[in-house]
């Protein structure tokens, strides 16, 4: 894991806080390009709410108390979504820092420790603050660190939630190879006939996916083309597009 714990927590309000800014500058009714079933106003409801089951999957899990119950999501008018997503975020926080780091959490059939989910939720709104910024027109700018990460953790999920939905067809052959091109960090991701590894690390493959690393990690989301000529593609475009094609969680 590249991030530490006290930063994933650190960074999951600062994330959340820049995800809002985005939002407070929308139209709640504009069709959120990236997952055009959504409007703005469902992206927003939909980082609450993954942050809310959050929360009450820590707290069923430690036996602990957080004062008033928040907000149902879909209770909450639009018009208070920016102000109930930051209370969630805050009583997250608290959650996350006073619960024991290694406490196991069951979550959306999923038996993991407070640090796990606690990545996801970080890694979940980072996407979703690049949904927003294509929806309102900004420019979208990540930490290293954290895309490093990204990749890391969406390989990670997958790897933990095989077998569910269309995740079930990521086995095969070949070797994927990911590889940064504004910083040193690289990826190998080989499909054999039970599902797939990956590891860190420089080597052919049957396909490699070169270019900016925030790139790289959007494009493994289906947030970023691999046609608008930020990412290159080198081998067999076929084995890269089944992988996009089947290896998405969000």
């Amino acid at each position: 894991m590249t991030l530490s714990f006290e930063r994933i927590r650190a960074e999951i309000p600062v994330q959340t806080a820049g995800f809002l800014a985005l939002a407070e500058s929308a139209d709640f009714d504009r069709r959120v390009p990236s997952c055009p079933e959504w409007t703005h106003g469902d992206l927003v409801r939909h980082v609450g709410r993954m942050q809310s089951i959050v929360i009450d999957a820590i707290l069923a899990a430690t036996g602990a108390q957080a004062g008033e119950p928040l907000t149902a999501p879909d209770d909450v008018p639009e018009a208070e979504l920016i102000a109930w997503v930051h209370e969630v975020c805050a009583r997250l926080t608290v959650v996350i820092e006073t619960s024991p780091a290694d406490a196991t959490v069951e979550n959306f059939g999923l038996e993991e420790s407070v640090v796990w989910w606690s990545r996801r939720v970080l890694q979940d709104v980072v996407i979703h603050r690049a949904d927003a910024a294509q929806t309102v027109g900004e420019p979208y700018e990540l930490d290293t660190e954290i895309a490093v990460d990204g990749v890391d953790e969406l390989l990670d999920v997958l790897a933990t939630v095989r077998g569910i939905g269309g995740l079930v067809e990521l086995r095969g052959s070949g070797v994927i190879h990911l590889h940064a091109t504004d910083t040193e960090a690289e990826w190998l991701v080989e499909l054999n006939e039970k599902g797939f590894t990956w590891k860190r690390g420089h080597d052919k493959g049957e396909v490699a996916l070169r270019g900016p690393l925030t790139e790289i990690l959007l494009a493994l989301y289906r947030r970023q083309s691999l046609d608008d000529g930020k990412l290159e593609v080198l081998g067999d475009a076929e084995l890269l597009d089944f992988w996009l094609d089947n290896a998405s969680i969000g």
